[in-house]
């Protein structure tokens, strides 16, 4: 298993395994042909036998907290494929990004989850918002 940031070569079967693992919906495409602010690198992956087979995308952003600038780093497109969950993958990933985001000087991390203790066992914490 390893787990890093993708390669320009593999940008193609990412997205094919977003449309597989969610249906096919031709914004994962969009997502990451589209939007001038991706960064390759920033498509975190785990590779198991030469297969992607676990995989993120973070999001830069910019946020307004009071009068300060943060760099926020947002969390999307998180998925294992079918037969490779429950085995710790998706887990994989995740303490990567931690490291990456730090490493990469992000100030926060968002996502929105309905699976709130997944993602608290690796130090993410939930907070309510009054607003999206």
């Amino acid at each position: 298993m390893e787990t890093r940031g993708a390669k320009h070569n593999e940008l193609q079967k990412i997205i094919d395994a977003c449309m597989e693992v969610n249906g096919y919906k031709p914004r994962y495409a969009k997502h990451h042909l589209e939007d001038s602010t991706y960064k390759i690198h920033q498509s975190r992956v785990c590779i198991v036998d030469n297969k992607i087979v676990s995989y993120l995308r973070i999001s830069e952003r910019q946020m307004h907290i009071g009068r300060s600038i943060v760099k926020v780093g947002g969390i999307g497109h998180v998925w294992t494929l079918e037969k490779y969950r429950h085995k710790g993958y998706s887990t994989a990933v995740l303490r990567d990004t931690n490291k990456y985001m730090l490493a990469e000087g992000y100030d926060l991390g968002l996502l929105f989850t309905a699976i709130q203790p997944f993602y608290a066992r690796l130090d993410w914490a939930s907070f309510k918002h009054t607003s999206f």
